[in-house]
């Protein structure tokens, strides 16, 4: 169960580093 709670907030962590990545890709251009 703590295996997969980890690989969740993982996966979250992830996702807001990739959507925060995006939003500076739209303000640089």
């Amino acid at each position: 169960m703590d295996r997969e709670w980890r690989n969740k907030n993982e996966a979250v962590r992830l996702g807001e580093e990739c959507s925060y990545s995006m939003k500076e890709k739209l303000v640089g251009t």
